[in-house]
């Protein structure tokens, strides 16, 4: 399980406990676990109350989602994401928030109105980007995505576990080589 602790301001200012929990690992099922995400830029001081979100995976400008991702072995290879509209094990969609270019030949190959910045806990996984170029990411590597067109692929032997900050950013016009 993933311990989530979160200190809060009481009336007064001073910091306080507002909530020590374990949330869902995400290697149970789901990929993914939430750690904290907010729809808008955060107003200090806070009492430690999760801030209220829409049903988005991927933040509207200003926002953040901060999540915890296992991408076990074959992820991305044998049976790529379709980014159908699937259901995220959340009352989110994925599919509807990813930018695709119709009749794309890349499987799984998808941009974002975000900045995505990632860290590798453990293990590695292969970015593919344009052009049929793959960036091999390993334990302890940080990532900086700019809402650019990418696919993960796990061809490794053991999970890839990374910890993800999703910034929503203003959405540009779609782009790219046709």
């Amino acid at each position: 399980m993933v311990r989530r602790v979160v200190i809060g301001a009481d009336a007064s200012g001073n910091s306080v406990l507002a909530s020590d929990e374990r949330l869902p690992d995400p290697s149970s099922g789901a990929p993914f676990t939430t750690i904290w995400e907010a729809d808008e830029p955060a107003r200090l001081p806070s009492d430690g109350s999760p801030p209220r979100t829409r049903v988005d995976f991927f933040p509207p400008a200003g926002g953040y989602r901060m999540m915890h991702f296992v991408l076990a072995p074959g992820f991305g290879i044998d049976d790529p994401p379709a980014y159908d509209g699937h259901e995220a094990g959340r009352n989110a969609s994925i599919g509807k928030d990813l930018i695709l270019r119709d009749g794309d030949p890349v499987p799984g190959m998808h941009r974002t109105s975000s900045v995505d910045i990632e860290f590798v806990v453990s293990g590695k996984v292969d970015l593919e980007i344009d052009g049929g170029r793959t960036v091999t990411m390993e334990t302890g590597d940080w990532l900086v995505q700019n809402g650019t067109r990418h696919a993960w692929r796990n061809r490794y032997s053991e999970d890839c576990v990374l910890l993800s900050l999703f910034v929503g950013a203003h959405p540009a016009p779609a782009a790219g080589p046709d």
